[in-house]
C-alpha cells in the first residue's frame, strides 16, 4: 500500500454534522479529508424530509462559521411557541418580542441544509470529500492517526493530526477505538412527516403533550408544518398504514385546531427512539461530534443544537490551539474539550428524558405538577424568560459563538489562557 496521505483533521461521516464542521475549520487547516460512506450529495441519510429547530444559539454558531446566509432564505422563523397538555387545562406561550428578538429560532429542512452544506464544501480546495467510502480500521503512527478505509474497490490510507467521528448513533469510529455506548430505548416511535394547514403557521410552532407523547408542528416556508408525532410502536404502525384524509383526520382530533385546519400531508417516515451516549467523547488523537456522541427524544428539538454546541466548542479550542502553534491531537486539548462538553450533554439529555416522562404518566399526582408548572409559567414572566432563554440556546456556559462573540476574537476568551496553561503543562 501506497505512504498514507497526511491531512490536518480527517473527518469521518459527511452528514449535517460533519459537513458543517468541515467548513467551520477550513480557514484554520491547510488540509481536511471527510470520509463519508454515502454519494456526495442529498443521498447522505441526514438530509432527508425530516427538519431540525435550530435555536437562536444555533443560529449564531452558523452566523460565525459564515454559514447562515446560504441558509437564511430558507429558514422559517418560530416567532411564539404554544406548549399545551391535552385533557388538561394548563397551557404556556413564549414570544420572541418578549425576548426582545425577532425570533426564538429558526426551522429549516434537513434537504436544504445538505444542499447548501454540499455546495458549499465544493468551493473550499483544502476540503477534500471521499466518498462513497468505509472506514475498515485506525492505528497510531507518528503522532498521528492512520485511517484504512476502502474506496472504489481499493483500500487507501490517510494520516491526520486528529480524527473527529461524525458518523452517527452506530459510530464505527467508536466500535474500532473500543468505547462502550450506553443506551435506553423509549417505548415510543416518532411519525415524521410535511403538512399543510389552513390558515399557514405564521410564526408559531406547537408542543401538544399527549399520554403516547408529544405532538410537535414547527413552521417551515411554503404555508406548511414539519410534524413530529410520537406514538407508541403499535399506534406509530397504525397511523402509518391511514390514507392520507384518515391521517389528517386523526391528527387533527389528535392535536386540536389551533394551529387550523390540516387540509394536506405530505410523505411519512417513522423512527424508533432512543437516548444514547458514549463513555468519552474523547479518545488518543480522536473526538467525537453529534450523533456519533450523543442522541436524545426529539420532544424539545436538542438534536442538532446539541452537536452543533459540540462542534462550536471544538472549533474554537482548535482555533486556540493554532494561535498557540499546539498540536490539534495534543491530549489536554482533547480532555478539555471532553471536559467542556460533559455537563451540557448531560443536563440536556436528561432534562429532556425527564420532559418525556413527566408528560406521558398517567399517574394523577405527577399530572398535577405538570399542570401547575404550565401554569406557573403561564402567570410568571420571569419563568417564562428562564425557560426562553434556555430554549434559544444562551445559557453563559455555551461556547462563545453562540452567544454572538466572534471566533476571531475567541483568544480574549478565559479558556484561551486555561487551554494554554493546560497545554504548556502537559509539553
Amino acid at each position: 500500500m501506497a505512504q498514507p496521505k497526511q491531512v490536518d483533521i480527517a473527518i469521518v461521516g459527511g452528514g449535517m454534522a460533519g459537513a458543517t464542521l468541515a467548513l467551520a475549520l477550513a480557514p484554520l487547516c491547510k488540509s481536511i479529508a471527510i470520509i463519508e460512506a454515502h454519494p456526495p450529495g442529498v443521498s447522505q441519510p441526514s438530509f432527508d424530509d425530516r427538519s431540525v429547530a435550530l435555536s437562536f444559539g444555533s443560529q449564531k454558531i452558523l452566523q460565525a462559521f459564515d454559514l447562515w446566509s446560504g441558509l437564511a432564505d430558507e429558514a422559517a422563523s418560530i416567532e411564539h411557541i404554544h406548549v399545551s397538555d391535552r385533557g388538561h387545562l394548563g397551557l404556556c406561550r413564549l414570544h420572541a418580542a418578549d425576548e426582545q428578538q425577532s425570533a426564538l429560532g429558526y426551522v429549516i429542512e434537513n434537504r436544504v441544509i445538505g444542499q447548501a452544506l454540499y455546495q458549499r464544501l465544493a468551493s473550499f480546495s483544502n476540503i477534500k470529500l471521499i466518498a462513497p467510502a468505509e472506514l475498515q480500521s485506525l492505528a497510531y503512527c507518528d503522532e498521528q492517526i492512520t485511517v484504512t478505509y476502502r474506496c472504489r474497490e481499493q483500500s487507501e490510507q490517510l494520516s491526520a493530526k486528529l480524527l473527529v467521528a461524525a458518523d452517527g448513533s452506530n459510530s464505527k469510529v467508536a466500535t474500532e477505538l473500543g468505547i462502550s455506548r450506553s443506551q435506553v430505548a423509549y417505548p415510543q416511535q416518532a411519525v415524521i412527516a410535511n403538512i399543510a394547514t389552513e390558515p399557514g403557521p405564521n410564526g408559531w410552532a406547537f408542543e401538544r403533550f399527549t399520554e403516547q407523547g408529544p405532538i410537535a408542528l414547527l413552521p417551515l416556508t411554503k404555508q406548511r408544518y414539519s410534524l413530529v408525532w410520537t406514538l407508541a410502536p403499535d399506534s406509530a404502525d397504525a397511523v402509518m398504514q391511514l390514507s392520507d384524509a384518515e391521517f389528517c383526520s386523526s391528527l387533527q382530533q389528535n392535536f386540536g385546531f389551533r394551529a387550523g385546519r390540516i387540509v394536506r400531508v405530505g410523505e411519512r417516515h417513522c423512527f424508533p427512539l432512543s437516548r444514547q451516549t458514549l463513555s468519552s467523547s474523547y479518545a488518543k488523537r480522536a473526538v467525537f461530534v453529534g450523533n456519533a456522541l450523543h442522541t436524545g427524544h426529539p420532544v424539545a428539538g436538542q438534536g442538532f443544537n446539541l452537536g452543533l454546541r459540540d462542534i462550536a466548542e471544538l472549533v474554537e479550542l482548535l482555533a486556540i490551539a493554532a494561535a498557540l502553534n499546539v498540536d490539534f491531537g495534543n491530549d489536554a486539548l482533547l480532555r478539555f474539550y471532553g471536559e467542556r462538553r460533559k455537563d451540557d450533554i448531560h443536563q440536556t439529555l436528561m432534562a429532556t428524558d425527564a420532559l418525556v416522562r413527566l408528560f406521558s404518566t398517567k399517574l394523577a399526582p405527577l399530572a398535577l405538577v405538570r399542570n401547575s408548572g404550565l401554569a406557573a409559567l403561564s402567570n410568571c414572566s420571569w419563568l417564562r424568560h428562564q425557560l426562553a432563554s434556555t430554549a434559544m440556546g444562551l445559557r453563559h456556559d455555551l461556547p462563545a459563538v453562540a452567544r454572538g462573540v466572534p471566533l476571531a476574537e475567541v483568544s480574549r476568551q478565559p479558556k484561551y489562557h486555561q487551554l494554554k496553561a493546560l497545554t504548556s503543562a502537559g509539553m
